[in-house]
């Protein structure tokens, strides 16, 4: 046996024997620190009753204990040594009345953790969203977006497919969570089979497990209710099948339940991947509405009327190729009421004005979607076609100081994606890989700004003052390419990939202002006819580091650029050249089984877009935007550290992340408010720098003994920018915290509680001397009854307080209360719930967007009461 006294490594291996030399295979083994007994590494015996432990050798000696019902506990030291130890440990009888076996909540092995969905469920839970929220290290947003340790997750899959290509809140908010086994999380997964080992991911998934004979899932409400007449109704089947997967959604309520965050991708694609449209078409100009309350959930204002249909079914062929079809369709009609008071934050003469807005909302959006993949050892391609067509119309009554305006704003529009992506392999052990990437997109988008009653506003030329309305027009149409070959190199752990990259983007917008009463489209002045083209010749070094503690990804790119941009109406034509280095780095350090370091960097370079070069002024949100014609280069350096800790055995997460970002602009926005609000917004040359730190930290314990967990999270933020604001030049600091604590218990057979304090402290200044703050603390309780079996009363309360200098606080209270019964036998829930029981009709709020602080006011729901049958798809 040869021994290394100072390696820093060591390996650490051995059996576990009974007395006739057979193995144990059932037991866990922990390796722990001699010094304070703290777990170095921990693991469930393999098959052959085998150990085998890696770790960074710190002193002489080592723990070992290992644990077996049947046997009496083994603790001993050992000299920290590479060595083979085999242990023997003592049968013992143990007379158990009863004995329960369970599994730990969470399991460890390599770089997967699988929770144990029941470990951690309650009698209140419902669906598998409701358990994901409970389970340490993961995190559930509003919009239903996971995390793990603050990272977005890469893939959603059940049973290892990835049938809903993003849009994975459909089955979170759907499946029944009895129907889950497992949850497993990949924390560092690459989707790539080819490349796994190779090119390091440093991004987590999730994979589902279902309950051993589950194949059909899902579940069904109908609900109706009063003030006025409400109704929703969901029907969600699923079926998981080796050879198909597939779910369908149907959707329809009117009683504020928000099904646009259906429409979203959450799915993060992967350079080797290919490309993809990740979320609609974002329209280019949009009318005034007064903004939406920030702290508060939608259902509690949202008047709409909303169907939206889902389709997605994944169906595996012959030599391991599977085909995905994804279709979305969604029909919104919404009411959105409010009244803002706002204050302008400059060092000049104050500007502060009201105004309030009634909109009718109207949005048809489709989305349509086929993939073709086959993921292999030996073999990737990912074949995608994507069509989507969006409609939307906005109609808002506003009032300006209370004088009219009225707006109507439609935007139509479609675009059209292919994406293609194939991996080969150059020789028998796919050491040498040859990837082509091509994309190709094309979109159109027009839109109809038409405004009334334009008295209260300023315009510079005489045909608009002098018009009573007008419409804005703007056409905007691009054709993209992007082309790409690589060769990843694989030499043991480091695999360099070269590659060039050649894209192509053609855009043209056109727009013009036309007066109606005056019956004349406006001269020039208002006229837009760009074309604007761009080149760029991109080669790349990539170079990667994987092993079991280190991984490391480089890349240095040296990209060419070429600007086209002409527009005879306005004398413009310009052909710009660029070329620029632009490195970034990603490192992830396992310093041991429990502590991870990740550090990035990158480098990047914004180069003006077409909107830039449209000089005639464009009229949205009622305000006037145009550009100087200088060209924009934003060059943006990001820092960023993180350092991590995972203990799964203890149930213990924690993280602190530190970002830095630099942003230098050799343009700076000029914008001119009036006294109404109404503002000119333009650029001009000037150096701007918009610096911004932050720093977040996030830790949750789940005490699996008392059923409770803690969870605390705090983020600051600290940013500066520099505006010219009515001819001052004018730096804005801006300071954000942010604190919030959650406890939660289930222990208690007939109450359960769930609680979050959170707390926020927003500051912004002018030049250090008009300084603006606001602050927040917000209460959030539900308390969860049962007083019979199959019986539950859930009382949920929310309150939040805003606070002001000079200004009245600001108090919400909302109770709401609902009461559930049970039919297990039939699988069905019988629930009647009663929304905004104190009937509470306007939400108040202070805040601060941008340069504005805001006191916000929004016409709520009146209470309603709705009462629902459930039912469960399971097989």
């Amino acid at each position: 046996m040869s021994v290394h006294l100072h390696s820093q490594t060591v390996q650490f291996s051995g059996k576990v024997l009974d007395q006739y030399g057979n193995p144990i295979t059932n037991g866990s083994i922990m390796l722990l620190s001699i010094k304070d007994s703290s777990i170095i590494d921990y693991q469930l015996l393999g098959k052959e009753g085998s150990y085998n432990f890696t770790y960074n050798r710190d002193g002489d000696s080592i723990l070992l204990e290992f644990k077996n019902i049947n046997y009496a506990t083994f603790y001993k030291a050992f000299l920290s040594l590479n060595q083979k130890i085999d242990i023997h440990p003592i049968l013992q009888k143990n007379e158990l009345k009863t004995l329960i076996v369970k599994s730990p909540p969470i399991v460890a092995k390599k770089d997967t953790l699988a929770y144990d969905v029941s470990s951690f469920a309650s009698k209140s839970d419902r669906t598998l969203s409701d358990v994901l929220k409970k389970m340490p290290g993961i995190q559930v947003d509003e919009s239903g977006r996971i995390r793990f340790q603050g990272i977005p997750i890469n893939k959603f899959y059940v049973e290892g497919s990835d049938l809903m290509q993003g849009r994975y809140n459909i089955i979170t908010n759907a499946m029944p969570q009895l129907d889950v086994s497992k949850v497993e999380v990949y924390q560092q997964h690459q989707p790539i089979k080819m490349l796994d080992g190779k090119i390091p991911s440093f991004q987590p998934a999730l994979n589902i497990k279902l309950k051993k004979g589950i194949s059909v899932s899902g579940k069904a409400d109908v609900g109706i209710g009063v003030s006025p007449f409400l109704w929703n109704v969901k029907a969600t089947p699923m079926l998981f099948t080796k050879p198909l997967q597939a779910v369908l959604d149907i959707q329809a309520n009117n009683n504020g339940e928000n099904l646009m965050q259906n429409l979203q991708s959450f799915t993060v694609i992967g350079g080797y991947e290919g490309n993809e449209i990740q979320k609609p078409i974002q329209p280019s100009i949009f009318s005034y509405k007064v903004s939406v309350p920030s702290q508060i959930n939608q259902n509690r204002y949202l008047r709409n009327n909303t169907q939206s249909t889902s389709i997605n079914i994944l169906k595996k062929l012959k030599k391991d190729y599977e085909i995905n079809f994804n279709a979305f369709y969604l029909h919104d009609r919404s009411v959105e009421n409010g009244e803002e008071q706002v204050r302008v934050i400059s060092i000049n003469a104050p500007i502060a004005y009201t105004r309030q807005s009634n909109s009718k909302i109207y949005t048809s959006h489709w989305d349509n979607k086929i993939t073709l993949t086959k993921n292999t050892n030996t073999f990737y391609l990912k074949e995608n076609l994507n069509y989507q067509i969006n409609a939307n119309t906005d109609k808002v009554n506003a009032l300006f100081d209370a004088l009219p305006n009225y707006q109507n704003l439609n935007s139509p529009s479609y675009a059209f994606e292919n994406s293609l992506s194939i991996l080969i392999p150059l020789d028998k052990k796919a050491r040498k890989m040859l990837n082509i990437k091509s994309f190709l997109q094309a979109s159109n988008e027009k839109q109809y700004y038409q405004i009334d009653s334009i008295q209260n506003l300023t315009f510079p030329d005489s045909i608009v003052t002098h018009s009573n309305n007008f419409e804005q027009f703007l056409k905007h149409q691009q054709f993209e390419t992007i082309h790409t070959l690589s060769l990843p190199l694989n030499y043991g752990k480091f695999t360099i990939v070269p590659s060039t990259e050649f894209t192509t983007k053609n855009e043209k917008d056109l727009s013009d202002l036309t007066t109606y009463d005056l019956n004349q489209t406006t001269d020039t002045y208002y006229n837009n006819h760009l074309r604007y083209n761009t080149t760029t010749v991109s080669t790349k070094l990539n170079i990667n580091y994987e092993a079991d503690e280190i991984k490391l990804s480089a890349t240095l790119p040296y990209n060419y650029y070429n600007f086209k941009a002409y527009d005879i109406a306005n004398q413009l034509n310009k052909n710009i050249h660029k070329s620029i280095f632009v490195p970034n780095v990603d490192l992830s350090y396992n310093l041991n089984n429990f502590w991870t370091y990740k550090f990035s960097y990158s480098k990047n370079y914004q180069f003006s877009e077409a909107s830039d070069f449209m000089l005639a002024p464009i009229v949205n949100m009622l305000n006037l935007y145009s550009n100087s014609g200088n060209f924009s280069e934003i060059k943006t350096n990001n820092y960023s550290n993180t350092i991590q800790y995972n203990n799964p055995l203890h149930l213990l997460f924690a993280n602190i992340i530190y970002d830095y970002t630099l942003q230098q602009n050799n343009l700076i926005n000029t914008t001119d408010i009036n006294q109404n609000g109404q503002s000119d917004n333009t650029n001009m040359m000037n150096q701007n720098n918009i610096s911004s730190h932050s720093i977040a930290t996030y830790f949750t314990k789940r005490f699996q003994y008392l059923k409770s967990s803690i969870k605390i999270n705090t983020s600051n933020t600290h940013r500066s920018n520099f505006l010219f604001l009515n001819n001052e030049l004018t730096k804005y600091i801006q300071q954000s915290n942010n604190y919030s604590l959650t406890l939660e218990n289930t222990s208690l057979n007939w109450i359960n509680f769930n609680y979050t304090l959170s707390y926020n402290y927003t500051r912004q200044a002018a030049n250090n001397s008009n300084t603006y703050k606001i602050y927040n603390w917000k209460n959030k309780a539900s308390i969860f009854l049962y007083p019979k079996e199959n019986h539950q009363v859930q009382i949920q309360l929310n309150n939040s307080n805003y606070k002001r200098k000079g200004y009245p606080n600001q108090t919400n209270t909302f109770i709401d209360l609902s009461y559930l019964y049970q039919l297990k036998k039939k699988k069905i829930d019988l629930e009647l719930k009663c929304q905004n029981l104190l009937n509470k009709n306007y939400y108040t709020e202070y805040n601060i967007q941008s340069i504005y602080a805001n006191y916000l006011q929004y016409k709520l729901r009146e209470r309603q009461i709705m009462a629902t049958i459930r039912f469960y798809f399971r097989k």
